[in-house]
């Protein structure tokens, strides 16, 4: 697919900025910033967006019938390459939309919708960030605090759209299931050992052990009860 990309010194949000346009702006537009004054991740949490990161939001208009539940991995598996092809680091998995360098975050994504009109698929990568606010607490990392080396946003997120509009197009032309051992490769959900726990807002959280994940992108969980298909909610890791 086709990118134009709309570059920005400074804005709120990417996603909030192209949710707010998609209707007039064609599919493939990339709104991107240098800065994020109040970034976003997923349940309304905050994302640390300085200077020195890739902050990007690509407008989607899928076809009538096409089955994009899995963006938000794909997008994931997209950055993951990405990350490795720069840098050398494998960055995991984290189901649904997170990306971990050892247990450490690296890049998010944020999906936000109006079918059946757009979407709007978030895409953020800490690349140059030399360190994080305290509320952190060592949970998050960058490229450079990884490597010792500074990266070209614009190279990552050149390299970024590079892996994923392919992977946009297979999703769309014909489903998730042909990308999804690609992206299981990558998942540390399969390496971990571990239970994980997921939470969804107020509902009682869920335990157990990874088994998988349909071709439609939900995560199965094997349970006391059998096996549970998660649609969407909040993983935790943790070792048995």
């Amino acid at each position: 697919m086709d990118f134009t990309i709309h570059c920005f010194d400074k804005l709120p949000s990417t996603n909030e900025y192209a949710v707010s346009k998609a209707e007039s702006l064609p599919e493939g537009a990339v709104i991107t910033t240098l800065c994020q004054t109040n970034g976003r991740g997923r349940l309304g949490r905050k994302w640390e967006s300085g200077c020195g990161g890739l902050y990007m939001s690509v407008v989607l208009k899928p076809p009538a019938g096409a089955d994009i539940r899995a963006l938000p991995l794909i997008a994931g598996l997209a950055a993951s390459c990405a990350v490795e092809k720069v840098s050398g680091l494998k960055a995991m998995l984290k189901w649904p939309n997170d990306l971990l360098v050892g247990s450490k975050k690296i890049a998010g994504i944020l999906t936000e919708s109006k079918l059946p009109i757009h979407i709007v698929c978030g895409i953020g990568i800490n690349v140059n960030g030399e360190g994080f606010s305290p509320e952190l607490g060592g949970k998050a990392t960058s490229l450079f605090i990884e490597t010792g080396r500074k990266f070209s946003v614009a190279d990552v997120q050149g390299v970024t759209l590079g892996f994923f509009g392919p992977l946009y197009e297979n999703l769309c032309s014909r489903g998730f299931a042909g990308i999804k051992n690609g992206y299981l490769s990558r998942c540390v959900h399969v390496s971990d050992g571990g239970f994980i726990k997921i939470s969804n807002g107020g509902e009682r959280a869920e335990e157990g052990y990874f088994s998988g994940i349909t071709d439609e992108g939900a995560l199965l969980l094997s349970t006391g009860r059998g096996i549970k298909t998660i649609l969407a909610g909040d993983v935790s890791l943790r070792m048995a």
